[in-house]
């Protein structure tokens, strides 16, 4: 269904507001739109003597020609069928039109001769909009067609004229997944195949399909077609930023249940808008409603004859109440189980929600917080921090999800980094789909599933191994430029992925912090190595390097600069030459450093500086440093 009664009903107010208008005086004014039968549509375009004002929908802006028109009035906008997240189905937003589809409008005007075309937007506007519509392909939800399609092509591969997006693609097929129309290999199942004979979002056939077997259609008719539609209850004026409680009784388990009530009371005053009004009920909302639950209530009746089991008479109408209610809340279950939310804590009003989100349920959410439920409309609110608000929320049970859908009920181990004890923790999870619905501890995990968890923490930063330090580095550095300096030896370099390897080799056998924090790393580093692969990096890389007067001077490795010694000057008296590495392919740096241990001045060539440059440097250090030898 489309919500095609909305925008006749526009039409039906502008026709009225037209009417009786001085400028519309010798004018007949026709409507021209989708719901119109043909007769009446094939009036509206054909030629007449008589001057027409024609109010249409867009359906006048294909190639149509309507003979005689002269003029045409833009309002720049269109209802647009695109997908909705919140409701997870297909819905008509008001939106602007593209500057494509703002030409096909204007070309209705004069097509057979001089016209002229009135846009009502500021024409600055114009450039700013979208060159044109967005396909429908590309913005709708693809579950209604895709289960059409399967139940039609059930083995072929589909060739698509313009082929969708995989991320629609998949999101249509675990729609149907989810709601039992389509099994784990993809093929459609007996209740899809029920499902495809109804000309409806999945959701909602799945939902007629379920309140038949549960004898609650009309009362799953009216939810339906509520979930699709514009809101029926207005916000009070001494609480503006609460719905209308009049209808809301402690004992509802679904907010549809007020909802029902408020449309019943509407139904009862024939939508009448002053009468609605002031009990805060939406007049048109209430009455656009009432078409969409007459068509769907004729439809369910391929299924079953509709039972009418919703109370009229208040509460404590009938004994059995509570029954339906939960007849309802099944109902409700079958068509959006992809929205089952758990809390994470009671009273929170936090829930885990399948699909791996979180969502907030309000506080004027019109039911007591239940430890699950289901969210028939899902709200994402970007502002410094995304929000997800549960709206249109019933309460469920555990056992009727264990009752409507056995195969997705899931009970096993899994360990998992807790960043409160900091340890890790090996839980015995149930779960519905993917959502967690019971989780209790059971002894320690395997090491070999600990280890990955606590490298995973250090590699992020979160967790600090002491031991891993400069050396440590140094290590893995002198490693890699050996590798690169000397290929032939075929050392193995270390990558991320190995240094990953590597700290999950130090937390091995370990299920905490405490227990790695201080623990040695030098063993795992070593072991990446054999004995003689150790033998070639400390000959040809060495760690540190003899100096002339008995000393040694630790060498410095970088992956992007030659390597290189921090030596005091009067150290390297006499040495003309830096020295080499890696079988002499390789040429240190040095960093000459003051009798202070402060830089004086870098070179590669030692030579060259007692030549040129240590006779500045002599002077500039010898007054300040008169104790030391200056040759």
């Amino acid at each position: 269904l489309t919500r095609d009664g909305a925008v006749a009903e526009q039409v039906r107010k502008t026709i009225a507001a037209l009417s009786g208008r001085g400028f519309t005086r010798g004018c007949r004014i026709v409507p021209l739109h989708g719901e119109l039968p043909p007769d009446q549509q094939d009036a509206a375009v054909a030629p007449s003597a008589e001057r027409k004002i024609i109010v249409s929908t867009n359906v006048a802006e294909t190639s149509l020609t309507i003979e005689g028109v002269r003029g045409v009035v833009d309002a720049g906008l269109a209802r647009v069928a695109a997908y909705d997240p919140r409701r997870g189905i297909n819905t008509l937003t008001v939106q602007k039109i593209s500057r494509a589809s703002a030409e096909q409008r204007a070309g209705r005007a004069g097509r057979l001769g001089p016209g002229v075309c009135i846009r009502l937007w500021p024409e600055r506007d114009h450039p700013h909009r979208a060159e044109c519509e967005v396909p429908e392909i590309a913005r709708l939800d693809l579950s209604e067609a895709l289960l059409a399609l399967k139940v039609v092509v059930p083995d072929g591969e589909l060739q698509w004229f313009e082929r969708p997006s995989e991320g629609a693609l998949a999101r249509a097929t675990r729609l149907l997944a989810d709601l039992g129309a389509l099994d784990h290999a993809g093929a459609v199942t007996d209740i899809g195949r029920q499902m495809a004979g109804f000309p409806l979002h999945p959701r909602f056939s799945r939902m007629l399909i379920a309140a038949a077997a549960h004898g609650c259609v009309e009362e799953a008719a009216i939810c339906a077609a509520i979930a699709q539609g514009r809101e029926i209850l207005l916000a009070t004026k001494d609480k503006a930023t609460r719905k209308n409680e009049d209808f809301w009784e402690a004992a509802d388990i679904s907010e549809f249940q007020a909802l029902i009530r408020a449309f019943d009371r509407a139904h009862d005053l024939r939508f009448e808008t002053e009468s609605c009004s002031r009990l805060g009920i939406h007049a048109l909302a209430s009455r656009e409603a009432a078409r969409s639950v007459e068509q769907f209530v004729r439809l369910a009746e391929r299924v079953a004859r509709p039972a009418r089991l919703h109370q009229t008479e208040g509460p404590g109408a009938s004994d059995d109440a509570p029954d339906l209610s939960v007849s309802l809340a099944k109902t409700i279950l079958a068509g959006f189980s992809d929205h089952v939310g758990c809390e994470t804590s009671p009273g929170s009003r936090v829930y885990n929600l399948t699909g791996g989100t979180r969502g907030h349920l309000e506080k004027d959410a019109h039911i007591r917080p239940p430890r699950l439920l289901v969210a028939s409309e899902i709200t994402e609110i970007q502002g410094k921090a995304l929000q997800v608000k549960l709206n249109l929320v019933t309460r469920i049970e555990e056992a009727w999800l264990r009752e409507m859908y056995p195969e997705d009920f899931t009970t096993g181990n899994r360990a998992f980094y807790d960043s409160i004890n900091r340890r890790v923790v090996n839980v015995e999870e149930t779960r519905f789909r993917d959502l967690i619905l019971a989780s209790k501890e059971r002894g320690e995990p395997e090491e070999a599933v600990a280890a990955p968890l606590l490298a995973e923490e250090v590699i992020a930063g979160r967790l600090k191994l002491n031991l891993w330090n400069e050396r440590a580095e140094q290590w893995i550095t002198r490693l890699n430029c050996l590798a690169k300096w000397m290929p032939e030896l075929e050392l193995p370099p270390i990558t991320q992925t190995d240094r990953r390897t590597i700290i999950e080799q130090v937390c091995l056998g370990s299920f905490a912090y405490r227990q790695i924090k201080d623990k040695e790393v030098f063993p795992a580093l070593h072991d990446w190595l054999s004995p003689m692969q150790r033998d070639l990096l400390e000959r040809f890389a060495p760690e540190r390097i003899a100096l002339r007067n008995g000393k040694s001077a630790k060498v410095t490795y970088e992956e992007k600069a030659p390597p290189s010694v921090s030596v005091v000057l009067q150290q390297l008296y006499d040495v003309t030459e830096n020295r080499r590495i890696a079988e002499g392919r390789v040429t240190l740096t040095v960093h000459l450093l003051s009798p202070a241990q402060r830089p004086i001045q870098t070179t590669s060539d030692l030579g060259r500086f007692w030549k040129e440059g240590y006779p500045a440097v002599k002077t500039q250090l010898k007054g300040r440093y008169p104790k030391h030898e200056w040759r």
